[in-house]
């Protein structure tokens, strides 16, 4: 079941009969350094919950969560292994994960994803 957030590119989405077209701008990479936080704003509070990066790309990234963002809120993403960097985006879908009470969460940034959250995202430990 997929809930729409506005409009959707998702590029994984089943084809039929031909195999499945990538329509990103930036292909995604599997995360190798998953411990995230989400975070966003409501009102004067600021809510901010584990996540589980998923893949990355420079312009969005898919993250495992429990509790749904509000709709349209700007959602601030970061890393644990990078205390200073975060990049904000906002959902563009939401899915039921197979496990009940999660979530994945498409997020498309407003920005390029900044390069130490990249690196450390997508190289974990292993960059030099």
């Amino acid at each position: 079941m997929t809930s729409n957030l506005g409009r959707s590119y998702r590029g994984d989405a089943a084809q039929s009969a031909s195999p499945a077209l990538e329509r990103r701008y930036w292909p995604r990479e599997a995360a190798r350094d998953a411990e995230a936080a989400l975070s966003w704003t409501e009102g004067e509070t600021v809510t901010t919950i584990a996540a589980h990066l998923l893949d990355l790309s420079v312009g969005g990234a898919a993250v495992l969560i429990a509790r749904r963002p509000p709709r349209g809120a700007v959602l601030r993403l970061g890393l644990a292994a990078v205390e200073d960097s975060t990049v904000e985006g906002r959902a563009v879908a939401i899915r039921l994960h197979h496990k009940p009470g999660w979530s994945i969460l498409h997020i498309k940034f407003t920005a390029r994803c900044p390069r130490a959250l990249y690196d450390q995202a997508v190289e974990g430990d292993d960059r030099d």
